[in-house]
């Protein structure tokens, strides 16, 4: 739903209009209908305003917690942490062995500060270790919880400074069970066994995002993703990283990252790709192509391709074997 970040308030306002309207089913047409109903159950917005936002900006380890929110048989709850001058967004699960199976995949926005992040995380349960005393207790009670670890977004990437002049923050969430059994196959060709997936992706709306221009933050952390392809199997990703020795044209980085493993490529995709892209403010002509070799699975999600120049778009090309 939040894959493509210059939409992200327009659709969670849709939305929410849509399931406030208790004639929901008579309103509006029966696939649109569907899909807001999925989405009002898998997405959740949380504005922070007035005394708790003036917390969180201003109390180092200041910590707030939202409600819990429940996905099928899987309950999280949201926080938010002031730490070391950022602000962390995690996804806490109950922490509870029987829900930590599944993969989750997880998309969190900061939507006035347009920070991004995804990712597939493995909620992994670790059981407490008791002492000898805790154990010969006749008292005792073997408590359920042990340590999970949550699912946030890197402690470099939202500065405080960049929220300083907010008068509110809306942060938004979603979160997707990945059900290994629904996985769909990737289709072969009948003559070499191989797949081939090719996307582009237009970039100029979105570099503004990269540099905010209100503050002198260091921004070299913040992610743009583009939306999802491939069955919501792949995405790309652009961050900032210098200007060039002369000045005159930025530097990205640029990244190919896996969300999710198709149903015949269990253990990791092996394939071959090539990363082509345009300049801005020239013909428009494809640069020299990068060709490449990779193995990915869910250790192993991010491919890196470094200083392109000013890219107008981006083409990923991968023949998946």
């Amino acid at each position: 739903m939040f894959s493509d970040p210059m939409n992200v308030q327009q659709r969670l306002d849709l939305i929410e209009g849509f399931s406030s309207n208790s004639n929901i089913k008579k309103a509006i047409p029966t696939c649109i209908n569907h899909i807001c109903l999925e989405y009002k159950s898998n997405a959740i917005k949380w504005i922070i305003k007035n005394e708790d936002l003036k917390s969180l900006l201003s109390i180092k380890n200041f910590k707030i917690h939202h409600k819990y929110l429940e996905i099928d048989t899987f309950i999280f709850s949201l926080s938010l942490e002031n730490r070391n001058n950022h602000i962390i967004f995690s996804i806490d699960p109950l922490q509870t062995e029987s829900q930590c199976r599944d993969r989750i995949y997880c998309e969190l926005y900061c939507i006035e500060t347009q920070t991004q992040f995804k990712r597939t995380h493995l909620f992994k349960f670790k059981k407490r270790i008791f002492t000898k005393s805790e154990q010969e207790n006749p008292h005792f009670i073997i408590p359920r919880v042990g340590k999970v670890e949550s699912c946030a977004w890197p402690d470099t990437l939202l500065n405080i400074s960049q929220c300083k002049n907010k008068s509110r923050l809306t942060f938004s969430a979603h979160i997707n069970i990945l059900d290994e059994s629904q996985r769909n196959p990737v289709p072969m060709s009948p003559s070499n066994k191989s797949f081939r997936i090719e996307y582009k992706w237009d970039l100029d709306r979105y570099y503004d995002i990269l540099y905010d221009t209100s503050t002198d933050t260091n921004t070299k952390e913040c992610k743009v993703y583009s939306p999802n392809f491939m069955d919501d199997c792949w995405c790309l990703w652009v961050k900032n990283a210098q200007k060039s020795r002369n000045n005159d044209q930025d530097l990205y980085i640029f990244g190919l990252q896996l969300l999710k493993l198709p149903l015949n490529y269990r253990q990791g995709i092996l394939f071959e790709g090539k990363f082509t892209y345009g300049i801005r403010n020239s013909d428009g002509g494809e640069h020299d192509p990068i060709k490449f070799a990779y193995y990915v699975d869910y250790k192993h999600q991010d491919i890196e391709f470094r200083n392109i120049k000013n890219a107008s778009w981006v083409k990923i090309e991968i023949i998946m074997q």
